[in-house]
């Protein structure tokens, strides 16, 4: 046998590498390309993912929330009767349709929009 720079003995000439367990490792992926796992919470048919941020609005005078989640929410909750205004600003208003609707599903009426707010929006 050979010895290689570390000093440990190289493989025998008829050894085979084991097969690997994952197929997505045989091919380099490095299991990269797999489908995240879904919560409960996402299993609802047509609903988008949570934007892994809660939502809130922290009172007068403190930053107001704004992207294209809050955008995406308060276009849902159009679709499901509320009068609100889709400008992506998550402030006064949206903290009050988020409580009524948590009030109206049984969660705590917090005005935060969480993972489980946010199923019952699409819900």
């Amino acid at each position: 046998m050979k010895q290689d720079v570390m000093g440990t003995a190289g493989a025998a000439p008829g050894y085979a590498a084991p097969v690997q367990w994952a197929p997505w490792l045989q091919r380099g992926l490095g299991g990269r390309h797999r489908r995240p796992r879904r919560t409960v919470v996402q299993m609802i048919k047509g609903m988008p993912p949570f934007p892994r941020r809660t939502l809130k609005y922290r009172g007068p005078g403190m930053p107001i929330m704004y992207g294209s989640d809050v955008e995406r929410w308060q276009r849902q909750m159009c679709k499901k009767g509320y009068t609100l205004n889709v400008d992506g600003w998550y402030g006064p208003r949206s903290s009050k349709v988020a409580k009524s609707l948590q009030r109206r599903t049984g969660l705590t009426d917090d005005g935060e929009i969480d993972a489980w707010t946010w199923a019952a929006t699409w819900g």
